[in-house]
């Protein structure tokens, strides 16, 4: 997948980043048949006007309170609209690159995937190994 700005739509890449990210073959699979499906369909998360969909946050912290995933204790959850702070478009990208370094991919990779400039804004992401998984590795040396 080929992440670059679409002045179209309004959006500029960060620091003009622009990257290629792999995608799983099924879901690339997948995106394929819908394209095949829909080919004169506007961006996959679009508005009914054909535009991205630039409410995807509360779109998400919806879904989250429908799912009942929410903290329970931030001031969000506690006000009027009851919408967790703790659920952020970011989270998911956070989540993906803790996955790839858990994953063991090397760092320079995952940094170019990420889009991230520095070396130590990919790092931030790679915490130390659970007591288990550092057991299985270690116990893996011979």
């Amino acid at each position: 997948m080929r992440v670059s700005s679409k002045p179209k739509y309004g959006f500029r890449v960060k620091d003009s980043e622009e990257r290629d990210v792999p995608l799983p073959d099924d879901l690339l699979a997948e995106l394929e048949k819908w394209r095949a499906r829909y080919p004169q369909a506007a961006p996959l998360l679009a508005t009914e006007g054909g535009f991205p969909n630039r409410k995807l946050l509360r779109t998400l912290k919806r879904l989250a309170k429908r799912a009942k995933l929410n903290c329970q204790q931030c001031d969000g959850c506690k006000g009027n609209l009851g919408e967790c702070h703790e659920w952020t478009l970011h989270k998911f990208r956070r989540t993906c690159c803790t996955t790839l370094l858990r994953s063991r991919l090397d760092l320079r990779t995952v940094q170019t995937y990420m889009g991230q400039a520095d070396l130590a804004s990919t790092m931030r992401y790679l915490g130390p190994a659970s007591s288990k998984e550092a057991q299985a590795r270690i116990d893996a040396i011979r």
